[in-house]
C-alpha cells in the first residue's frame, strides 16, 4: 500500500465526486430522454449507451487510481481502515456496474431485467453510503457520539432503502417503468 494518509485525499477527490457527478450527469441524460421517449414511444439506443459509457469511464478511472488499494501487494496485510476503504471502493464499483447495465438493458428493451437491475442499483447505492460511513469511522479511530451517529445513520439508511425497494415491487414509490419501458422516478426517490 502507498501511504495511508493518501486514502482520504483519494476518497474526497475522486470517489465521491465521481459517484455524485455520474449520478447527476446520468440523471440529466435519462430525464431528458425519458420524457422524449414517453412522448414518442421509440428507442434509439443512443442515449442509453451514452449513459452506460459514462459509467464505464468512471469505473476505469476508479480502477486505475485505486489499483494499489483494490489489489494490494503480495504478503502485505491491510489495516482496518484500508480494508474499509477497499470495501467502500468495491461498493462504488458495484454501483457503477448496475448503472452501466441500466443503459444496456434499456437499449435492448429488457424492461423486467431492468426493473430487477434498478432495484439492485438502489440497494447497492445505499450500501455504498453505509460502507463509506464505516470507512470514515475507522479512519477517525475514535469511539464517540459522532461515530455512533454515523454508524447508525448508514445502517438505517441502507435498511430504509431495502424496505422501500421491497415496497416498490408492489406499489411504485421509488421508480416504475411504463408500457413503453420508459423509466419514471417515484415519490420516494
Amino acid at each position: 500500500m502507498n501511504n495511508l494518509k493518501r486514502l482520504p485525499v483519494r476518497a474526497a477527490s475522486f470517489t465521491l465526486s465521481s459517484y455524485i457527478g455520474h449520478a447527476f450527469c446520468g440523471n440529466i441524460i435519462m430525464y431528458d430522454y425519458g420524457r422524449l421517449r414517453s412522448a414518442k414511444g421509440k428507442w434509439t439506443g443512443e442515449k442509453e449507451m451514452t449513459y452506460s459509457i459514462i459509467g464505464i469511464l468512471a469505473a476505469i478511472i476508479l480502477l486505475i487510481i485505486n489499483r494499489d488499494v483494490l489489489w494490494g501487494s503480495e504478503g502485505e496485510s491491510l489495516s482496518k481502515t484500508e480494508r474499509n476503504y477497499r470495501c467502500f471502493l468495491w461498493g462504488i464499483m458495484a454501483y457503477l456496474i448496475t448503472d452501466m447495465l441500466w443503459g444496456i438493458l434499456d437499449s435492448h428493451r429488457l424492461t423486467t431485467a431492468n426493473f430487477i437491475n434498478t432495484s439492485i442499483h438502489f440497494i447497492v447505492m445505499a450500501a455504498a453510503v453505509m460502507l463509506w460511513t464505516r470507512y470514515v469511522i475507522s479512519y477517525l479511530e475514535k469511539k464517540n457520539l459522532f461515530s455512533s451517529i454515523l454508524y447508525y445513520s448508514g445502517s438505517t439508511f441502507l435498511g430504509l432503502v431495502i424496505l422501500a425497494v421491497i415496497v416498490n415491487i408492489f406499489r411504485p414509490v421509488i421508480f416504475s417503468f411504463d408500457e413503453n419501458g420508459a423509466y419514471s422516478a417515484g415519490i420516494a426517490k
